[in-house]
């Protein structure tokens, strides 16, 4: 899929991301969410205490455990290869592999698990598909 050309000193829009999926032995290639309207990526870190007597009143404090979560949100589509091979890979318990990329080529990869999938049919809106992926490991960048 193309990505929207941008003017590389203009702030970025969420249109300018896309959220791709590859599921190892189930979806033999990437593939992107399709309708993605929204989404979200959560990176935090564990903190350790390590203040101690000597420290003359200061806090100090080292990084433990690191981890990351993604959200998506997308339009349900009548033909979308990656929401139904998600759903395969929930019911199954399968780790998927995420690619975030941008407009200008930067890319982010992934292993995660999903913890949440959710369907949405209000009678009067667009129906919508909303994912959430808990990292297993690192998010590179490359």
């Amino acid at each position: 899929m193309k990505m929207p050309e941008r003017d590389i000193n203009r702030p970025m829009q969420g249109k300018d991301f896309l959220v791709e999926v590859y599921i190892p032995g189930v979806l033999g290639k990437w593939c992107v969410f399709g309708g993605q309207r929204d989404g979200s990526l959560d990176v935090e870190a564990d903190v350790v205490d390590m203040t101690e007597a000597r420290s003359d009143g200061w806090g100090y404090a080292r990084v433990a455990a690191r981890s990351w979560k993604m959200d998506i949100d997308t339009l349900f589509m009548l033909t979308d290869e990656a929401r139904d091979y998600i759903r395969v890979a929930a019911a199954m318990g399968t780790p998927v592999y995420l690619r975030i990329r941008d407009s200008i080529g930067a890319m982010r990869t992934g292993r995660g698990i999903i913890t949440d999938t959710s369907e949405d049919w209000a009678h009067d809106e667009a129906a919508g598909f909303s994912i959430t992926i808990e990292g297993l490991g690192p998010l590179n960048n490359t």
